[in-house]
């Protein structure tokens, strides 16, 4: 049976190196090392023996807590009825025992508690009796392995698996007064405690508490304001009953302090236990510039006052369509203007050029803007049609400023079709025809 059980674990181990999950086996002796290779900074190892085995490597035995601990309902484990002659338990299992069995086992059933851990945080852990052990980390994996000559490494891929994202992507763009959703998605691992996820927002951004919700687990969170009211905490006490995907949503709204910056940052991280920032990931939002310069079309460093501006999200001429709201924030005694709501301070839908002849628009977004002028400034023509301009990033990471240039004209403008000018002649010829309607009348009756 002995033979039996050290094949089976020989086919175990095979079975979870091709699982991807690092396990070692060679013919056991005492006071063996385990080294981490590529191990977290700052990661804290354990080691729990399951049992022990002797120097011929035929022979496994276990304690009474190592008993109690495996042998629970549903345990793929076999314990003599008798201890033997050194007081502890033989131990066999099933032939057909895979590596996948055993991790799924201990995962879901066994109490690591009654079992005596053994930690280390530099990556190595020295003198440990020979036997199969089970090492566990922050980052959730786990490993089956029988103590080797003195000398067993194991590889930590450190993988934490911890995503954020706005509306889907790492880097996007909006205008303010826009609300951004955002998406925070990591692995928790069975037997996690303590799990802490913060959010911090940079000045541009409003968080929207109320809106934070929490899917993939059945475990309680609290969730807290931080930073100000800027960020929050979410925190899991657990443990987590079993592995989870935990998807955290949430939105926040770009206020205009964000018009003086580039960019503004949503950065979150992931803490357990005492492992803080464990996961950390960011994401970036872009708000674009629009600069209108009026000057004289014949004299272009003659810049022009007085001219006024609305500016749509769609075609004017749409039914319905209505003018953006504006309102001046000022900052360093610079002064521009960024998208409003109709009840902010000093919201207005006409913009009017100051003797420099430019408005500085701030906080917009990457989607195509419509400019109308509704006054010339005096003396002057009024510019014909509409004006388009889409703001957009030259590069990634770099935001832009659009500028557009609208001249005018002096002079008298030739009437259009449709115009005062062609009702004009309309009318006038239709004076001409009456009038000479009434001159044939007039003739006709004369000559009767």
């Amino acid at each position: 049976m002995n033979k039996n059980f050290t094949k089976a674990f020989s086919v175990a181990a095979a079975l979870m190196f091709a699982a991807g999950v690092g396990v070692v086996t060679a013919n056991p002796v005492h006071a063996a090392q385990i080294t981490i290779e590529n191990p977290a900074e700052g990661q804290t190892y354990t080691a729990y023996q399951l049992f022990a085995a002797d120097s011929t490597g035929s022979v496994f035995t276990a304690t009474d807590a190592q008993k109690e601990a495996l042998s629970v309902s549903g345990s793929p484990f076999v314990f003599s009825t008798e201890k033997n002659s050194a007081g502890t338990w033989n131990v066999t299992f099933d032939r057909s025992l895979t590596a996948e069995d055993i991790v799924k086992f201990i995962n879901e059933n066994v109490d690591l508690s009654k079992l005596t851990p053994s930690t280390f945080t530099d990556g190595v852990a020295s003198g440990l009796a020979s036997g199969y052990y089970y090492v566990t980390s922050k980052t959730g994996s786990v490993v089956m392995l029988q103590t080797a000559t003195g000398d067993v490494t194991i590889k930590d891929k450190n993988d934490i698996q911890f995503e954020k994202k706005a509306n889907g992507e790492k880097i996007t763009d909006y205008a303010v007064g826009d609300t951004v959703p955002f998406t925070i998605t990591f692995k928790a691992y069975k037997g996690w405690e303590n799990v802490t996820v913060t959010d911090t927002m940079s000045e541009g951004l409003d968080l929207n508490f109320d809106s934070i919700e929490v899917s993939g687990t059945t475990q309680a969170y609290t969730p807290t304001l931080s930073k100000g009211g800027k960020g929050f905490t979410l925190t899991f006490a657990g443990p987590f009953e079993a592995d989870a995907t935990v998807t955290i949503t949430y939105n926040a709204t770009v206020n205009n302090k964000a018009v003086f910056n580039d960019t503004e940052t949503n950065e979150a991280t992931l803490s357990k236990d005492n492992n803080p920032d464990i996961g950390q990931d960011t994401v970036t939002i872009y708000n674009y510039d629009l600069t209108i310069n009026k000057f004289d079309g014949a004299k272009k460093e003659t810049k022009l006052a007085g001219a006024e501006f609305q500016i749509y999200k769609v075609d004017p001429d749409t039914p319905n369509a209505a003018p953006l709201y504006f309102a001046p924030v000022t900052e360093n005694g610079v002064t521009v203007y960024t998208i409003a709501k109709e009840v902010d301070d000093g919201a207005t839908q006409t913009l009017t050029t100051p003797a420099t002849g430019t408005i500085s628009i701030r906080g917009l977004d990457d989607i195509t803007y419509y400019v109308k002028e509704t006054k010339a400034p005096e003396g002057y023509n009024l510019m014909e049609g509409i004006k388009t301009f889409k703001p957009s990033a030259q590069t990634v990471g770099t935001a832009s400023n659009t500028k557009l240039d609208v001249p005018n004209n002096k002079g008298q403008n030739l009437p259009s079709t449709g115009g005062m000018g062609t009702t004009l002649m309309y009318t006038v010829g239709g004076m001409m025809v009456v009038g000479a309607a009434a001159i044939y009348v007039t003739k006709k009756r004369t000559n009767a």
